[in-house]
């Protein structure tokens, strides 16, 4: 099984081998045999700029270059290309940069965000979870931003980190590595007081008219094991028929907001096909679309 028809020879047991490996760092990944980005080492603000371009990896950043170029650029340069960066490993002297996002990768963050407000509202736990949208997630080895995500908010929250309980990671042109780099940093970097992060790794085929839903969780060693797979595709002959298999999407209660249920209303919440071929078909009425 697969997330991407580019990285078909990628197993899931090659993905599970490469997310959980000994060794530092995340971005490293990126590095491999089968991720064809850019790669060029960092010399000064010059030739960076010099070779901004599309997607790429920046090596040989140390932690002093981080602080001083990237993490705290010029005033005039908020939203330029020293911005521009998606992920730092410190411990591999990694930057990822990443192109504008298109709209169908944006957009599925979006409304995916709808989808669990609405799973939550039943249980009566809509305004108990934040989205923290793509806010900076740092620790000592590095930061990330994720496509989007989630925290719990509550009495029972008081004085926890600002870290995420619930990740969504969007793949559309990105390799399958891409993906494995992402799902290796939250699992790897979850704060200890935290007994598990959720990851959804989307990817989005440019291929073929399918979505494809894989969700991550960490045990209790910290490895990443694959929880769940939802494959959304449409019949490209009719090209009105989805076909969802293994939905719904299960996101259990105790690992969204960190305490059992204490309510006869709280439970595990269920994303069915209904919402999810929604999801998909809105996806695909945007001006990018991947489902036609």
């Amino acid at each position: 099984m697969t997330a991407n028809g580019e990285d078909a020879a990628i197993t899931t047991e090659d993905t599970e081998r490469a997310i959980n490996a000994p060794g530092p760092g995340f971005l490293g990944l990126l590095q491999t045999a089968h991720s064809n980005i850019r790669q060029y080492a960092y010399e000064n603000r010059e030739q960076f700029l010099d070779n901004v371009d599309e997607s790429f990896l920046l090596t040989e950043v140390s932690n002093d270059i981080f602080q001083s170029t990237f993490l705290a650029p010029e005033e005039d340069d908020d939203d330029g290309p020293f911005s521009q960066w998606s992920a730092y490993d410190a411990e591999l002297g990694l930057m990822l940069f990443k192109t504008p996002e298109s709209p169908r990768h944006s957009f599925a963050g979006e409304a995916f965000d709808f989808l669990l407000i609405e799973a939550l509202q039943p249980i009566d736990m809509s305004r108990q979870m934040i989205p923290i949208g793509t806010e900076l997630c740092m620790s000592l080895t590095g930061g990330k931003k994720p496509d989007k995500a989630w925290r719990p908010r509550g009495p029972w929250c008081e004085g926890r980190t600002e870290w995420p309980n619930l990740v969504l990671e969007v793949a559309v042109s990105e390799t399958r590595r891409k993906l494995e780099s992402d799902i290796r940093w939250w699992v790897r970097k979850c704060p200890r007081r935290m007994n598990t992060v959720t990851v959804l790794a989307v990817a989005i085929s440019r291929r073929a008219p399918t979505i494809t839903i894989e969700k991550w969780q960490n045990d209790a060693n910290g490895d990443a094991g694959l929880q769940q797979t939802i494959v959304i595709s449409k019949n490209q002959t009719t090209s009105t028929t989805i076909t969802i298999t293994g939905a719904p999407l299960l996101l259990e209660f105790d690992k969204l907001f960190e305490r059992q249920p204490a309510t006869p209303t709280e439970r595990d919440i269920e994303i069915g096909n209904d919402p999810l071929e929604w999801w998909a078909e809105v996806i695909r009425e945007r001006p990018a679309s991947i489902i036609r």
